[in-house]
């Protein structure tokens, strides 16, 4: 588990990752959320526990090139250089599979579906049509965006070269506006399906609040990741925009 660093009992700028054993840990009840229910990421607490040292790395270690292990393995990931392009990627996959998902479970209940007041069948209307072509056109785009990214950071994996300045900023920045593209699809499609999808059994709504809920993990923030792309564009200096890392 990560945490910070205290010199003399004051909190300093490092931090590590700590690895403790399972009987050192209370796990607290904390997980009541809109979406993501499942993966029950409670809160963990350790009172007045000593960690000695080989079971601790710091934040910088880690992300070297040369961590502790790579000595050990010669998998190429030990000596993978991360950094702000490789940071965040990891909640987009789930993302995207939300959104098809959805996707994919309204088109079978859209083809069925028969209206309550006037039975008539919203699959033979165009606004329904068009609203199903933009989203599931946006889906694609999120994917291709990833597909690509994927495709820079496994050559980075393998090559064990750093990331380029350029790619430092353009790849978060993708990353932000595939996850924009994912939740903006399936919420039209939300929105299309009306008062059906605020019940618990919809399995559009379900998607929705856990592609909501990931939406907020800051690896894909839009506030946070776009300035650093145009700082860079309009040659300001780029640290500013990234909270100095």
């Amino acid at each position: 588990m990560p945490g910070p660093v205290e010199d003399a009992g004051q909190p300093t700028a490092e931090r590590i990752f700590c690895l403790l054993r399972r009987g050192e840990l209370t796990i607290e009840d904390t997980w009541h959320v809109a979406g993501m229910r499942g993966t029950g990421t409670k809160d963990v607490r350790a009172d007045e526990l000593f960690v000695p040292a080989h079971r601790t790395v710091s934040f910088k270690a880690f992300n070297s090139t040369s961590p502790p292990g790579a000595a050990l393995h010669r998998a190429p990931l030990y000596r993978f250089a991360r950094g702000p392009a490789s940071l965040g990627g990891n909640i987009l996959w789930p993302m995207l599979g939300a959104a098809e998902g959805a996707l994919a479970d309204y088109v079978a209940a859209t083809r069925v579906r028969v209206g309550a007041l006037f039975g008539d069948k919203p699959a033979e209307q165009s606004p329904v049509q068009l609203r199903l072509s933009e989203s599931a056109a946006e889906i694609k785009a999120a994917r291709l965006l990833l597909e690509a990214e994927n495709r820079i950071v496994a050559g980075r994996i393998r090559d064990g070269s750093a990331f380029t300045d350029d790619e430092n900023v353009e790849l978060p920045r993708d990353r932000a506006f595939a996850a924009k593209l994912c939740v903006q699809a399936v919420e039209r499609l939300v929105l299309q399906m009306g008062a059906t999808t605020i019940y618990d059994p919809s399995p559009v709504r379900r998607h929705f609040r856990d592609l909501n809920a990931m939406a907020t993990q800051i690896g894909v923030n839009w506030d946070l990741t776009m300035p650093p792309y145009a700082r860079r564009a309009l040659g300001l200096p780029v640290a500013a925009a990234l909270g100095g890392h």
